[in-house]
């Protein structure tokens, strides 16, 4: 093994390192890692708001036997063939010893630290876009019309890994999903309630202004902060939706 190698290898082990170091034993998995680890039990090539791959990892998580150890490994190992792809994409472009081990330090002590504890798509959607960059610099070299195919590959995998960006969300309480495009008639709702801040369980304000307003489904769990969440689908708007989003916004913020 030569020594660009070793050092490859030596950032590969810190990686993995650091992620598992990093990880507090006080603390129990992210609510959404849940969510993508159950899964697992409900395989389909497609969902409304997550991607279809992670299921397929989480499948796998299943059958090495569900531990923490396991959970934690794949968004490192992504973070770690990320780190790879970046070194063999600096060596495609001719990089000294230098600028391969600082291309893998920027990466290593990046905010990807804190991205790959997380069992979520981010991680692979990372590595996902990373190696289609690599690929299309193989073929701007090369001219090869493999790495083209190769990119295109990459490109699909990477899609099935990414979270559905048509799904919009809009909350009154969370800056960070408080927009919403108003370029289009809003007719159908979706609306999702924590019990304890619902005091209109008969959905008595809304029913007037929609055709159909019904219980779509509830989850129970006593455990669980919001220990209650009743989602309900309003369908075939009497009134601008729209406006009544917008003004209630703009209220708001002001």
């Amino acid at each position: 093994m030569n020594k660009r190698n070793c050092i490859l290898l030596g950032f590969i082990l810190l990686k993995f390192l650091l992620q598992y170091i990093l990880i507090s034993p006080e603390y129990d998995l992210h609510r959404d890692e849940y969510l993508h680890l159950d899964q697992a039990h409900h395989l389909a090539w497609g969902y409304l708001s997550v991607p279809p791959f992670t299921s397929w990892i989480s499948s796998l998580i299943y059958i090495l036997g569900n531990s923490v150890f396991w959970v934690k490994f794949f968004p490192a190992l992504f973070g770690a063939l990320t780190i790879v792809v970046v070194w063999k994409a600096v060596e495609e472009l001719e990089g000294s010893l230098f600028a391969l081990i600082l291309s893998a330090t920027c990466v290593l002590f990046s905010a990807l630290l804190a991205t790959n504890t997380l069992y979520q798509p981010n991680s692979f959607d990372v590595l996902s876009w990373t190696t289609f960059y690599f690929f299309f610099i193989k073929y701007l070299k090369t001219e090869n019309p493999k790495w083209l195919y190769l990119a295109a590959l990459v490109f699909g995998i990477g899609f099935y890994y990414t979270k559905n960006k048509k799904v919009v969300a809009h909350s009154f309480n969370a800056d960070y999903i408080n927009w919403l495009p108003f370029d289009r008639e809003i007719t159908d709702v979706v609306l999702v309630k924590v019990k304890r801040y619902d005091d209109d369980r008969d959905r008595k304000k809304e029913t007037p202004f929609f055709d159909t307003v019904y219980l779509a489904t509830q989850r129970i769990n006593q455990y669980a902060r919001e220990d209650t969440i009743s989602i309900y689908v309003l369908k075939g708007a009497k009134i601008d939706v729209n406006k009544v989003i917008k003004d209630e916004t703009d209220k708001i913020k002001n």
